[in-house]
């Protein structure tokens, strides 16, 4: 025979628990949210830092962190290698991870891959994929023919999402880039059809390139 008594007892037990862990999940949620009413960036870091490792914010407040005190490039490695044990689908923590790694002289294919990791997680992000080409591009030579593909999907989807001041640097950059970078970056921009064309006219690859040999007639 069930006994009603008991019954309701553990079923109250039970809901307080629930009750004090959603508490103890919100308490954190609302100290982030606080922290973010701070008047200056110093004292919002100072807010955040009792947060880093604690879920379920950590990966929120250690994002913040980064944005609001950028580490040089050897530390933001290692800061974000840990986010990205906490977030490994941020496609933009990929991303950084890629640059901070080119900036510390890491290998081209620990480069690479956090690169590749960035297409992967977020392969139709726009502000992401033309991130990802004004860093990428300047890399051609040194990256992997897969790698190079997705730069040139980024680049042509992502077109819109490029500034002016990123467009100069990357034009700046392709400027000095090789004759055999150029050309390869043309002929993969003229196969994804009028769109990349414009956008090999608007980075002037064709400059500099060798007409074409046209045969001559046969008598």
């Amino acid at each position: 025979m069930i006994n009603i008594r008991e019954t309701r007892f553990w079923t109250a037990m039970v809901v307080a628990g629930l009750s004090l862990l959603t508490i103890g999940l919100a308490l954190p949620t609302l100290r982030f949210g606080q922290a973010g009413l701070a008047a200056d960036p110093p004292m919002e870091a100072a807010r955040l830092k009792p947060l880093l490792n604690e879920a379920p914010v950590a990966a929120l407040a250690q994002q913040r962190a980064l944005a609001l005190a950028p580490h040089p490039p050897s530390e933001q490695v290692a800061a974000l290698t840990n986010l990205l044990t906490l977030t490994p689908m941020s496609s933009g923590a990929w991303l950084e991870l890629a640059i901070a790694g080119n900036q510390t002289g890491q290998p081209m294919q620990a480069v690479a891959s956090a690169l590749a990791m960035s297409t992967l997680t977020g392969p139709n992000e726009a502000r992401f994929m033309a991130g990802r080409a004004v860093f990428g591009l300047p890399l051609w030579d040194k990256l992997p023919p897969e790698v190079r593909r997705s730069l040139v999907v980024d680049l042509v989807s992502g077109w819109g999402e490029i500034g002016e001041e990123q467009h100069r640097d990357l034009d700046a950059l392709l400027t000095v880039a090789s004759d055999k970078t150029r050309a390869q970056l043309l002929a993969a921009l003229l196969l994804a059809g009028k769109k990349g064309e414009a956008i090999g006219n608007a980075l002037d690859l064709a400059a500099n390139q060798p007409a074409p040999i046209n045969e001559a007639p046969k008598p």
